[in-house]
C-alpha cells in the first residue's frame, strides 16, 4: 500500500514474456497493481498511467532500459533493475537512486 492506502502501482518493463508474467503474478500476490508489462523503451516512456515504482530489465532487445531509468529518476519515482549475466554494466549515475 502507498501513503494514501491504495495498492502500489508498479511499472514492469521486460521483453522476456515468461519473466514478465512471473513478476506480474508475484506483484499481484503481494497486493499491488501492475502497469504494463512493456517490452520496449518507447512503449514504457509513452505510458501515461501514474506509477509508484518500477521494475526494469536492463537489457531490452538490442538496447537497454537506461532511458526509462532517466525519466523515472528525474520524476523522483523509485525503480530497481533486473540484470542477467549478459546484461550491460549499470552506469554509476544509477547506483544511489532510491
Amino acid at each position: 500500500m502507498n501513503a494514501k492506502g491504495r495498492p502500489l502501482l508498479i511499472l514492469v518493463v521486460d521483453d522476456d514474456d515468461l519473466l514478465a508474467m512471473k513478476l506480474i503474478t508475484e506483484i499481484i500476490e503481494l497486493g499491488s497493481t501492475v502497469v504494463g508489462p512493456f517490452a520496449s523503451v518507447e512503449d514504457a516512456i509513452l505510458c501515461t498511467e501514474p506509477i509508484d515504482a518500477a521494475i526494469l530489465c536492463v537489457r531490452l532487445g538490442e538496447g537497454n532500459s537506461f532511458p526509462i531509468a532517466e525519466v523515472l529518476r528525474n520524476a523522483g519515482i523509485p525503480f530497481v533493475f533486473l540484470k542477467g549475466r549478459k546484461s550491460p554494466f549499470v552506469p554509476p549515475r544509477f547506483c544511489n537512486v532510491r
